[in-house]
């Protein structure tokens, strides 16, 4: 068993000073309250719950820096010419593309501190248009 001290946390019942937590293969097994850090791993910082992302299009990180600016000549660019583009990048994909780019968002968003995804996955063909073998192939590259 590890014993992490922090700060400041954010338990159950409200801001607490001085936390430390027991961990046994990853799981928080408790918390103690008022405890000292007596030499052991001891965290400068503030231990929040894990957060929720509750809306994700993980293979969308793909469009990241792609589409935020305004490029000369296409001043008009809206939601449609997004749109255009995300269809494009989303047809493009292989389902080892679509794994990679889940498997990328996946990770920055564990290290940023959410834990648990709510993934609106809508691919299901291959960019010809034609259902793969397996109909749930690229759900399966996304989980």
């Amino acid at each position: 068993m590890r014993r992490i001290f922090f700060d400041h946390a954010l338990l159950a019942d409200g801001w607490a000073r001085a936390v430390g937590f027991d961990i046994d293969g990853g799981v928080i097994r408790a918390a103690e309250k008022g405890a000292l850090p007596d030499g052991r791993e001891r965290i400068a910082g503030i231990a929040l719950p894990g957060l929720p992302n509750l809306h994700s299009h993980a293979f969308q990180r793909l469009l990241r820096g792609r589409t935020e600016f305004i490029t000369a000549g296409r001043e008009y660019d809206d939601f449609w010419s997004w749109r255009e583009l995300m269809y494009r990048t989303a047809n493009a994909l292989t389902p080892e593309g679509l794994y990679a780019a889940s498997r990328q968002a996946f990770v920055e968003m564990a290290l940023s501190g959410i834990t648990t995804v709510g993934e609106f996955h809508y691919l299901h063909h291959q960019s010809d248009g034609t259902p793969y073998a397996d109909v749930h192939e690229l759900a399966r590259q996304v989980v």
